[in-house]
């Protein structure tokens, strides 16, 4: 990432900025959620959370600077804090508005809206700050999905391709990062309409990751479970 802010985006491997964003904050975080009284859990993510704020306030994006806000490990680690925030939120109870079933079919459709309209901006403070609401938007959805499990778009979200979707996401998180730039220039997607390569790319992530899920992470997953002790035959 330092390297990233200080020459751009260079070489092949420079999308693996985001794994390591994750693995500084779990390097970070999981010793400090060890020597903290759970009762205190949330405070840490608050404290983190100002933290990165009052960093991204004091570093406002110039147009020299504004890659700094994509990759850096201490900006993003207040979006992580959210997602901790989310997850020890669960069993509060959202005001009412908030998990009615006009509230969470707005944000299910706002949702895919923004990186559609990410896309056809070519303003770099847009991006960034897109990017940074659909954070907070979708812990907002985890948080009314887990409280209201008998809603519609529960119901909806449930439906048996969005669940496969589910399924290998995070196989499509990481080819997305590791292989698609080099497809990209292999297939010369990037001569294309920003908005066409985009599709493109997506259906390739997914086309991917589904063989991925099937030829390889299966198969390790089976090799991986542990075997059943044999039962003695019966008698």
């Amino acid at each position: 990432m330092y390297y990233i802010e200080q020459h751009g985006w260079v070489g092949a491997l420079g999308h693996l900025w985001s794994l390591a964003v994750e693995e500084q904050f779990y390097v970070l975080f999981a010793p400090l959620v060890l020597l903290t009284r759970t009762a205190n859990l949330k405070r840490l993510c608050v404290a983190l959370l100002t933290a990165s704020l009052v960093a991204h306030a004091y570093h406002w994006p110039s147009p020299a600077r504004a890659v700094v806000f994509d990759v850096d490990s201490f900006f993003n680690f207040g979006l992580l804090a959210i997602g901790g925030l989310a997850g020890l939120s669960a069993n509060a109870p959202l005001p009412r508005f908030l998990t009615s079933e006009t509230a969470m079919a707005l944000n299910l459709l706002v949702l895919p809206a923004i990186p559609v309209l990410v896309v056809a901006t070519t303003s770099t403070l847009v991006w960034l700050l897109m990017g940074q609401l659909v954070s907070v938007l979708y812990a907002l959805l985890l948080l009314q999905v887990f409280q209201r499990q008998s809603s519609r778009t529960v119901s909806l979200l449930n439906a048996p391709s969005l669940r496969y979707v589910g399924l290998v996401s995070y196989g499509a998180y990481l080819y997305h990062l590791m292989i698609l730039q080099g497809l990209a220039e292999l297939l010369h997607l990037q001569l294309m309409q920003r908005s066409v390569s985009t599709v493109i790319e997506f259906a390739l992530t997914i086309v991917i990751s589904a063989a991925s899920y099937r030829w390889l992470e299966n198969p390790i997953r089976t090799l991986a479970r542990p075997r059943k002790a044999l039962e003695p035959a019966s008698p």
